[in-house]
């Protein structure tokens, strides 16, 4: 069961994922980092940081995020 509100790293990956989708990649990274860094083992948290990476063309943090995102 997931756990609700703003502290739970689920909240702050849907909301990264929207920001995504709205192309507000800068909300979008800050949300998805939040999300990582309160479970780094959360799925598609990483894949969706390398996404974001990518549309900033950050390459280099892209490949590493999409990597980390394959391992879990």
């Amino acid at each position: 069961m997931i756990e609700v509100g703003s502290s739970a790293p689920e909240f702050h990956l849907i909301l990264g994922k929207a920001y995504l989708y709205r192309r507000q990649l800068n909300e979008a990274l800050s949300e998805l980092n939040l999300a990582s860094n309160a479970d780094p083992n959360l799925p598609f948290v990483h894949l969706n940081l390398g996404i974001v990476y990518m549309r900033l063309n950050q390459n280099e943090s892209a490949r590493g995020g999409i990597s980390e995102g394959r391992r879990h």
